[in-house]
């Protein structure tokens, strides 16, 4: 058995998967004697990202059961069915995985005019820290942006979302795979000098954020 992503192989090790017997409903237990007898019920990928089973399988009608899943990947716990009926030695079964995403979430603030305060006859402007409308940001890869199947999904420097502060100064990027990202304002809100510092942010999880 072996773990694909848009057809390649993806190659880690530690992907957990259960094989069930549908004609009976049980589950396949292995027993293995070396170097110690133990039961086995969940069978893990090698580095390669595939798995084979200790011992043949008796003829009949089986699924795969993913039960954990690598870093990076979404777990999927649909079953795959296969069926061992000795038209071939060696049954192969393919299982699908997804790449994860996330979504970066970005927040302007500034100081805008609040209220006027009148002391001894003096009037002073007060301002308050609120979110800011229309500020545009470029998010750009840090680092090529490559999924553990190999593929590059994002090239170092390459511009992968352009997004606009709504009316409470925050906006949140489209979905993009887990990686290290930079972002930097490229349009001010009305009235704002533009903040050219770029902030760095590593989407390692469902979401990151940067202010």
């Amino acid at each position: 058995m072996c773990i694909r992503d848009r057809g390649n192989i993806i190659p880690a090790a530690g992907i957990g998967f259960k094989v069930r017997n549908t004609d009976t409903g049980e589950y396949v237990i292995q027993r293995v004697n070396y170097p110690t007898p133990v039961d086995i019920e969940v069978y893990y990928t090698d580095s390669t990202g595939k798995l084979m089973l200790p011992a043949p399988l008796p003829y009949g009608n089986y699924e795969i059961i993913e039960q954990n899943t690598c870093y990076g990947y979404v777990l999927d716990s649909d079953p795959v069915a296969f069926k061992v009926d000795g038209s071939t030695d060696i049954v192969t079964v393919v299982k699908s995985n997804i790449a994860q995403k996330g979504t970066i979430t970005i927040e302007k603030t500034g100081e805008v005019f609040s209220s006027v305060r009148e002391n001894e006859g003096i009037y002073q402007p007060v301002y308050e820290v609120k979110g800011l409308a229309g500020a545009v940001y470029e998010i750009t890869a840090a680092e090529d942006i490559v999924t553990l199947d190999g593929t590059v999904r994002a090239n170092k420097g390459e511009v992968v979302d352009t997004v606009t502060t709504g009316k409470d100064g925050t906006v949140k990027s489209k979905e993009l795979y887990l990686g290290k990202y930079e972002v930097k304002e490229i349009t001010a809100p009305y009235g704002m000098v533009l903040n050219e510092e770029v902030r760095s942010c590593l989407l390692y999880t469902s979401d990151a954020a940067a202010d």
